[in-house]
């Protein structure tokens, strides 16, 4: 378990578990990755879904559904071995869970997540695989199991949070942050500095920090630290391009930006847990 260092170690793990399937077929991104997703997920304990073609984007771009859907998963993404019951996977996190280890900051010229950058024109989030996931949704949505970091403006802590994003134009995403969560305090606070906030947006990510990012942790802790604690060694991080934020170095996208004061936009319905 403690070998895992990246996604792309996750789905060799889980592809050896016989809990993923690749599906090589083209697909459409409107709706049939997610309709395809849904039927799968009717029954427990669903696999991971990797699709490995996906209409209007380039070749080798592919798209991971169901990162948490069956307890070996979940256990996999907190470092535990497979095959134990959901009371041992709760016991045995619950000793692992308050431990903390900092973040590494590594060479940015070596780290994975730099091996491509696009900046100015150049960028096109087009170009990703988003789905459209329902017919009422606002349009396509590249952030649903990310992390997304912010920083406070005061103290500098940095926050990991799972939030929505949609797609807005070709080089713009949607920051939505439901009331009360960290990223969006942070926001309020930038802005009422008269400042933009920085934001790293985190696509194709190891889900233990995408897991960590679900959970409610003190808000000045970062999640890095906890992250670090469940698989006993600090999670790789670089300082961002474009930003001050530490992201993940072997994240297979990140999107580097700022939310600026009073610029906002109309974004979503989304089909939510709540509908």
């Amino acid at each position: 378990m403690g070998n895992i260092k990246d996604l792309r170690d996750w789905l060799t793990e889980v592809e050896n578990m016989g809990e993923l399937i690749r599906i090589s077929e083209e697909v459409d991104w409107d709706q049939e990755m997610s309709a395809i997703t849904y039927m799968a997920s009717q029954e427990p304990e669903a696999p991971a879904i990797l699709f490995e073609k996906i209409k209007g984007s380039p070749e080798g771009y592919r798209a991971l559904f169901n990162v948490l859907t069956s307890l070996n998963k979940m256990a996999l993404n907190l470092r535990l071995p497979p095959g134990r019951s959901i009371l041992e996977v709760i016991q045995l996190f619950r000793e692992k869970m308050n431990k903390r280890i900092e973040p590494e900051i590594v060479d940015s010229k070596s780290a994975p997540i730099n091996e491509n950058i696009c900046m100015g024109d150049d960028i096109d989030l087009f170009k990703f695989p988003a789905p459209k996931m329902w017919p009422l949704d606002g349009g396509r949505y590249i952030g649903t199991g990310d992390i997304v970091i912010t920083q406070d403006p005061n103290a500098g802590w940095l926050n990991l949070g799972t939030y929505r994003q949609m797609v807005l134009s070709k080089n713009e995403v949607g920051f939505y942050v439901s009331p009360g969560h960290d990223a969006l305090l942070h926001r309020e606070g930038w802005w009422k500095q008269g400042k933009p906030c920085e934001v790293a947006a985190v696509y194709g990510v190891d889900p233990l920090l995408v897991t960590v990012g679900c959970l409610n942790y003190p808000k000045t802790l970062s999640e890095y630290e906890f992250a670090g604690g469940v698989q006993g060694r600090p999670v790789e991080v670089v300082k961002g391009e474009v930003t001050d934020l530490l992201i993940p170095a072997r994240a297979e996208i990140v999107i580097e930006g700022l939310a600026y004061p009073g610029n906002v936009k109309e974004e979503g319905p989304f089909g939510e847990f709540n509908g």
